[in-house]
């Protein structure tokens, strides 16, 4: 190593040029690297989950889900509505947002004289002036399931503008988006002021990955300018002489403009891990620059000269150092055997970094050591080494067996509380106490069911009535999971039109019935966010009201229990065309199949039931006969109808 130390102190002039033009040269590149705090991003692209995942928000318009809250004594007053239609308006004309819905521009199912009629909530726009007509808006959205809990709160307090993301691919990145969505809202607000006691709030992923994204900045601001105080500090504290402050410092400060450098160079970005990088440096970094300088300060006390202090420090120190780092650097470099790409990335880089600073230290330093510092100046090797740190090594010396005891003791103990850590993580706690982020986090789980959503990809014809109904049985099932609400898919939407025209919430039968419920509804928005271009693919979408790692991870198991017992294929009988035989079974089949649809039903309300005593009562109700009463008004029903101005043949 001496070798290497004489080629340094021959050429330090170059060499200290040379480290000053590399560190120029990766300041310049350090200027490309941005910031991430897309979650989606941290896992293997190469996933499945992942892939279908990115393909979702392709084939729908996005996949991220944001909310706009606007919180108040009262959402139903005419200026929160005025506030949400001008919002809404201006979202929906934000790059990056595919979707901007709420209350104003929502598409509705209303039953008239004359049939279904298939609008927008409010008609032709228009805010009711009048205070019943206001009441009365309200009373009709507190009884739809589809807008209470999704677009206003049960209370009628808070009510969502739901903003559907495009994401990454069309080059506008989900920070961009939200700021984009905070700047339109700001322009609103500059002509029309929020109205007194309402405030707005920004949730949902996106939002939060904007929240992320500045957490990461204010690191930079606050943490490094801190650490650096902290190393002064503690530099001058050991040393007492500038050479012995600066010279470390310099040392970590070249390797975290490196590592950036080099993160610029291939096309790297910042994220919640990596983002603490430059901070780890600054700690290890030092490390090796310490014991070097320790050593530079020894050997000028025992009279050698500036230069041969130099090249005698690399000569003692260079193993040890190097030594240390390898060991270092195999630690953070097990990193990447992680699934995900946020820890292999902190992994690589805090192995690089510490790799760095080992090349800056061993010849940076030695070069700049040898340009002399005066040896009376240096007085810290002088100080008496006694006090405490004294009297710690004789007790641990004369200790020996008691300490190798009590070591082996807390190895014991932490072997047995290791398998009672809980693997669980909550991304929403990294928010602020009491900040706006977190109050629209907590608002979102308290009133509308969460923010994080559950999506259910389902292939096959969607207007067949039977792929609608298996959809309808997806959607009931995520309703009784804990901590999932608020389904729909265009399934739903076929029953709630059904309803409206003819009282039953349910799928029609038949295929002509979907057709024609299908025809009155295409084109809307409310289809494009559940229904792919080619019907051939459609979403099944819920809420989890968690972010809870533990949870999520519980909820989505139960959702794919329940996806396994679904059948591979599905036959359309006509039941009349049946042998007797067959047809007993079958009703047996229908019988089960009522009975857990009731079960899930009251479990989605928490009704506990008995299984057997509401498989009697559907049994009942399957084998009813009709009486002659019965008959003469189902008949007259009947001709009621083919008499009607809607009777089709």
């Amino acid at each position: 190593m001496l070798k290497l130390a004489d080629f340094v102190l021959r050429y330090r002039r170059g060499v200290i040029i040379t480290m000053l033009l590399l560190t120029a040269g990766f300041a310049w590149m350090a200027t490309r690297v941005g910031l991430n705090a897309d979650f989606s991003t941290y896992l293997s692209q190469d996933d499945p989950l992942v892939q279908q995942y990115n393909r979702i928000g392709e084939i729908f318009g996005g996949n991220s889900i944001g909310y706009a809250l606007i919180s108040g004594d009262d959402i139903f007053r005419k200026e929160n509505l005025e506030l949400i239609q001008k919002l809404t308006e201006a979202f929906n004309d934000v790059e990056g947002v595919s979707y901007a819905t709420s209350l104003t521009n929502i598409t509705d199912f209303r039953k008239t004289e004359w049939g279904l009629e298939i609008g927008k909530l409010l008609n032709r726009g228009k805010i009711p002036d009048a205070p019943e007509e206001l009441a009365r808006l309200k009373a009709y959205v507190m009884q739809k399931d589809r807008f209470e809990g999704n677009l206003v709160s049960d209370d009628a307090e808070a009510t969502a503008i739901i903003l559907k993301f495009t994401g990454n691919d069309n080059g506008v990145s989900q920070f961009a988006a939200s700021l984009n969505v905070k700047q339109a809202a700001d322009a609103v607000l500059a002509a029309y002021p929020l109205p007194a006691g309402t405030r707005i709030y920004y949730g949902g992923m996106p939002f939060l990955i904007f929240n992320m994204t500045l957490l990461i900045t204010n690191n930079f601001i606050v943490l490094l300018p801190l650490m650096v105080f902290v190393l002064l500090l503690i530099l001058y504290l050991g040393f007492r002489h500038w050479t012995g402050v600066v010279f470390p410092l310099l040392v970590v400060i070249v390797a975290d403009i490196w590592i950036m450098g080099l993160m610029g160079i291939f096309g790297l970005n910042f994220d919640l891990l990596s983002g603490i990088v430059p901070v780890v440096l600054l700690a290890l970094g030092s490390a090796d620059g310490i014991h070097l300088m320790k050593r530079y300060f020894e050997r000028l006390q025992q009279g050698e000269s500036t230069a041969e202090a130099a090249r005698m420090t690399f000569g003692d120190m260079s193993k040890p150092v190097i030594l240390t780092t390898i060991t270092t650097m195999a630690g953070f470099s097990s990193l990447l055997i992680s699934d995900f790409s946020v820890i292999q990335q902190f992994g690589l880089l805090a192995a690089v970094g510490v790799f760095l600073a080992l090349i800056i230290t061993l010849t940076l330093l030695p070069a700049l050591l040898s340009y002399g510092v005066a040896p009376q100046s240096v007085r810290m090797s002088q100080r008496k080494e006694s006090g405490i740190w004294n009297r710690l090594g004789a007790a641990v010396y004369r200790r020996q067996f008691a300490i190798l005891i009590s070591g082996a003791l807390l190895v014991v103990l932490s072997l047995i509380a290791i398998p009672r850590i809980a693997t669980d993580v909550d991304w929403t706690l990294c928010l602020a106490k009491g900040s706006d982020p977190l109050h629209a986090e907590m608002l979102l789980r308290e009133k509308f069911g969460g923010s994080l959503p559950i999506q259910v990809l389902v292939k096959g014809d969607l207007k067949d009535p039977a792929v609608l109904k298996e959809m309808r049985a997806i959607e009931r099932r995520l309703e009784t999971i804990p901590l999932i609400s608020k389904s729909q898919s265009i399934a739903g939407v076929i029953a709630e039109m059904n309803d409206v025209m003819n009282d039953h919430y349910t799928v029609p039968v038949d295929p002509a019935g979907v057709a024609n419920l299908w025809f009155l509804v295409e084109g809307e928005d409310l289809v494009d966010q559940l229904v792919a271009q080619n019907e051939r693919e459609g979403l099944v979408q819920a809420k989890l009201a968690t972010w809870h790692t533990g949870s999520l991870v519980a909820a989505v198991d139960s959702v794919n229990r329940f996806l396994a017992t679904l059948p591979d294929t599905i036959a359309v009988v006509n039941v009349n065309r049946l042998p007797d035989g067959i047809r007993e079974r079958l009703q047996s089949i229908r019988l089960g199949q009522i009975t857990e649809n009731l079960m899930e039903e009251l479990r989605r309300f928490g009704v506990k039931a008995d299984r057997a005593q509401i498989r009697e009562i559907v049994a009942g109700g399957l084998n009813r006969s009709l009486d002659s009463d019965a008959r003469q008004q189902a008949t007259k029903a009947v001709a009621a109808y083919l008499n009607s101005p809607q009777a089709e043949a």
